[in-house]
């Protein structure tokens, strides 16, 4: 998994365990290059060795590994980076052949995944490219910290999966995990250090996986009013639970627009990525008009809702964030009327958040559907298109309602407002483009000792339905391999 675009197999037994395979590169060789293929040599060794299975000696076949790479890649990976590449694998040795770096990277993942459990290879030839140039996760560190093993662990298996993009949640209200030098209050007990996140952006990037931070603002901002209360509105103290809380950051606050300006620089350092996503979500609507000072400002302006507020806040975050260079994303709800343009709208809340989005002119990225921290089967997951009409998407009421499968979700919930695809299709032609889709595990109950369980059950499933064509949709087919791709786990 993800199943390829075009695979066709050759008869015969393949090549063995325990042949000497011998590198040669007859485009370019970069370091980044040979610590790919190094990576892959030692997992090809351990994977012969698995289940206690002593090594044989050397069959005393010499395979050679040509690499062709056409160009070299930039420093970093970027949206929109050329992943193809062709593999072929026959008796006179195996042939990669790809336009820059990230399509051999990319066909190395295969080549682990075509791995037998005794370390052989099948002969075949492979045309690959992906779908959508964004097949992200999300992970939300801030309920619960994840140490940076946890972030290199999850890139690793990340990689293998061909997923390229790592969106770290790194801010809510129940924690602070950015460390910043000018408010280093802001910080949590458990925050990472500048040398971590630096650490993370480049084993990442090693592996053409791109890290996308977010500081969520206005709203889930808790855990900044715990160390400034003055830059809040409806602010109670600590969040001593999870959901929706009513505070959030005073969009009219010196301070906070101050501190603003000079987080989003402190992040544009550390994070090399073009995109740098603001939140955006679950702004409370009650909270901002209660204040007697953000209402007479409300009148005074001529505004009439929190959204007009809120969406004064966001162009001054958006014209900050254009300002340092990057692209700024945020959750649907910063779909306000006059959005600038450039805005990258990441859609959580279904078919019509996404199409709007598209209508306005923004690009945007899937998440609705691909919640992890959700109990759904993988199959359910599996099923939703990030590109199905929303004509085409109806109650899941007929098929789950009875599905014995969710009974631990919510005994007796009607499922009215859950999604699946109904028939293939696509979505009419809007001004934006969809970029792709970004599965999300947000981490009320997950920690360092579930999170491995939580993703890699149901996480494979998803980086196909984002690399693979859109006609690869049979359930019951991607369970099978999806049961199979665990070894590369191990």
């Amino acid at each position: 998994m993800p199943w390829p675009r075009s695979v066709e197999w050759f008869p015969g037994a393949g090549i063995a365990r325990g042949s000497l395979l011998q590198p040669a590169f007859s485009g370019v060789s970069t370091p980044r290059l040979e610590r790919g293929l190094a990576r892959w040599e030692s997992a090809r060794q351990a994977l012969a060795n698995i289940d206690g299975a002593v090594s044989e000696r050397n069959s005393g076949t010499t395979v050679p590994l040509t690499v062709h790479c056409a160009r070299a890649s930039a420093e970093w990976p970027a949206l929109d980076d050329d992943e193809s590449f062709r593999l072929t694998i026959e008796a006179s040795g195996i042939t990669v052949l790809a336009a820059a770096e990230w399509g051999v990277l990319r066909s190395l993942a295969v080549l682990q995944a075509l791995l037998s459990d005794d370390g052989s290879l099948p002969f075949c030839a492979i045309d690959d490219a992906p779908r959508f140039p964004w097949r992200g996760l999300m992970l939300d560190v801030a309920r619960h910290f994840l140490p940076l093993a946890d972030l290199l662990r999850t890139v690793d298996a990340m990689a293998l999966f061909r997923l390229n993009v790592l969106h770290l949640h790194l801010t809510d209200d129940q924690g602070f995990r950015f460390p910043s030098n000018t408010y280093p209050g802001l910080a949590s007990a458990a925050a990472y250090t500048p040398e971590e996140l630096t650490t993370l952006v480049r084993h990442a990037a090693d592996r053409g996986i791109r890290v996308v931070p977010e500081l969520d603002m206005p709203g889930h901002t808790n855990s900044w009013l715990d160390a400034y209360p003055e830059w809040g509105v409806g602010y109670n103290g600590p969040s001593r639970r999870f959901g929706v809380h009513r505070s959030c950051l005073n969009p009219i606050h010196s301070g906070v627009l101050d501190a603003v300006d000079t987080l989003l620089g402190e992040v544009a350092e550390i994070f090399p990525d073009a995109y740098l996503h603001f939140g955006g979500d679950e702004v409370h609507p009650a909270t901002w008009p209660e204040d007697p000072v953000l209402r007479a400002h409300m009148d005074a302006t001529g505004m009439r809702t929190p959204a007009d507020l809120q969406a004064a806040f966001n162009a001054r975050v958006i014209a900050r964030i254009s300002a340092l260079g990057r692209r700024p994303m945020g959750w649907d709800e910063v779909l306000h009327p006059g959005l600038p343009s450039g805005v990258t709208v990441q859609a959580w809340r279904g078919a019509t958040a996404r199409d709007r989005a598209l209508a306005t002119g923004c690009d945007c990225i899937v998440s609705s559907h691909y919640y992890l921290d959700l109990f759904f089967p993988a199959d359910v997951h599996y099923r939703f298109d990030p590109a199905a009409p929303e004509g085409s998407l109806i109650a899941l009421e007929d098929a789950l309602g009875e599905d014995p499968r969710l009974e631990h979700v919510a005994a007796g919930m009607r499922w009215t407002r859950h999604w699946r695809q109904a028939e293939p299709g696509k979505i009419a032609p809007l001004p934006g483009r969809l970029l792709g889709g970004s599965a999300c595990l947000w981490s009320e109950l997950v920690d360092s000792a579930t999170l491995d369980v939580r993703l890699w059950t149901r996480l494979p499933a998803l980086a196909e339905r984002f690399w693979s064509p859109d006609h690869i949709t049979d359930p019951a087919d991607m369970q099978a391999r999806l049961g199979s791709s665990r070894r590369l786990l191990a």
